[in-house]
């Protein structure tokens, strides 16, 4: 009786480890088709870069954002559905260093580059046969916000206009 249950429990973790490997190929197959694909538009992306004022400078930040968002946005082959809707978020935080003290078109090369990648990321993903991993955690269904007592409130007239702050200094 006691080999018996040592048996089940051995071919249970048999096939927990298997399924873990089989989703760590099937992930790492994920993100090499994703980078493949992804990678297709970085030169049309980035072209009208090439040759704009600071010039190789504008380029180089296009391409260097376009290849950091296909790295970080490929990653999600293996994200839950919590973590797929995030997935442009980190655009401001890692252009946010071309944003201040230098001229405006490195943060809009930046920008252009890791959006435009992002977004061919969520196309393959939404195309391709590999699913998000399922969250149970996550609840679709909109939250009702009714009785929160913070968001009950109008911000709209706690917020003074600017019109109303230059008028009076």
């Amino acid at each position: 009786m006691h080999v018996r249950g040592l048996l089940v429990l051995f071919a249970l973790v048999s096939v927990t480890d298997a399924y873990r490997l089989r989703r760590t190929a099937d992930d790492d197959e994920c993100v090499t088709e994703c980078r493949a694909f992804v990678d297709n538009f970085q030169e049309d992306t980035c072209e009208p870069f090439r040759y704009r004022v600071p010039r190789p400078a504008l380029y180089s930040r296009c391409t260097e954002a376009y290849s950091a968002a296909t790295a970080a946005g490929c990653s999600y082959c293996s994200a839950t559905a919590a973590k797929l809707a995030h997935i442009t978020d980190s655009v401001f935080h890692y252009c946010d260093q071309w944003g201040r003290g230098h001229d405006r078109g490195y943060e809009q090369a930046c920008k252009d580059g890791y959006l435009t990648s992002i977004n061919h990321v969520k196309r393959f993903l939404k195309t391709s046969q590999y699913e998000p991993v399922q969250d149970d955690i996550v609840d679709s269904r909109p939250k009702d916000e009714s009785n929160n007592p913070r968001r009950n409130t109008d911000d709209d007239d706690m917020v003074e206009s600017a019109e109303s702050i230059v008028q009076r200094h």
